[in-house]
């Protein structure tokens, strides 16, 4: 049987309370989504907003303190010595024998609470990286090479990255160097907004099942009562059908819609019983 007209089937079938109840809970769980929905971006958009200033910031007071610092650069970025005698850290970026072991460095002050910087040169290449926790190469910013010219086109606007393997991601600004020879790029991981994101998503899911059953049960009950002159009519019908034609619906408020059909109704069970007593009285005759 082909699905469509099974479920048209199973709506006819279906009482009018529990089509009532189905279609409450159906607009609610709409809303309930949406609402979730826009609480999620806007908290997103807040979070990521907070992130961007923080980096904003950190890249600027970065670009003052390598001017402050000369020809050598920020003091907390490794430089590569010559190739012969520095060690090669497992990112793959030669640095100092001063460098501690790699993604390890002492925190910065300007910096966040966590960090990833690297330094690069004209053409983009790493020259050398700091972070202020320990941290695996792999869990590192997959920072794109970028020439000081493409960086600086960018404005310093931030934009996300993965990790280098994982599910990770990570914010990013670039800025260019006093100097124009050499770029850096600060990022911070985006664990953070992820897990806030999810833990709202959570309680989001949660309330809202629990919402959507309790308007479920309360619904229920009010289109039970508000239904219930309609049970009144079925019954008044099926005493009329058995015999008593003096039988009439209940009479309510008639600027409601069940009070204006129980008074049609009863107007219409008066006629007819009226036409029957007098068809009953002229078969007497």
């Amino acid at each position: 049987m082909n699905p469509w007209l099974a479920s048209r089937s199973l709506a006819r079938r279906m009482p009018l309370r529990v089509k009532l109840v189905l279609l409450m809970s159906t607009l609610v769980t709409v809303a309930l989504v949406l609402t979730g929905i826009a609480a999620s971006t806007a908290m997103r958009h807040y979070l990521m907003n907070r992130v961007d200033s923080q980096l904003k910031v950190a890249a600027t007071q970065i670009t003052q303190q390598a001017a402050h610092d000369g020809p050598n650069g920020p003091d907390f970025a490794p430089h590569p010595a010559d190739a012969d005698n520095s060690p090669t850290n497992s990112c793959g970026t030669q640095s100092t024998a001063s460098t501690e072991t790699a993604g390890q460095q002492q925190q910065h002050p300007l910096l966040p609470s966590q960090y990833f910087v690297q330094i690069g040169d004209a053409t983009g290449a790493p020259t050398g990286q700091a972070s202020n926790f320990l941290m695996h190469c792999n869990a590192a910013p997959a920072i794109p090479k970028l020439t000081t010219s493409q960086v600086d086109a960018r404005g310093g606007a931030p934009f996300s990255v993965p990790a280098r393997i994982g599910s990770g991601s990570w914010r990013v600004v670039m800025s260019v160097l006093p100097g124009g020879q050499q770029s850096v790029a600060v990022a911070v991981p985006l664990s953070d907004v992820d897990s806030t994101l999810r833990t709202l998503s959570l309680f989001e899911i949660t309330i809202g099942a629990g919402v959507l059953l309790v308007l479920a049960g309360v619904g229920y009950l009010a289109v039970r009562r508000s239904l219930r002159a309609l049970v009144d009519v079925e019954a008044t019908a099926e005493a009329i059908a058995e015999g008593d034609l003096t039988r009439r619906v209940a009479e309510t408020d008639p600027r409601t819609e069940v009070g204006r059909l129980s008074t049609a109704l009863n107007k219409m069970l008066g006629q007819i019983e009226s036409a029957f007593r007098s068809r009953e009285g002229s078969e007497q005759q």
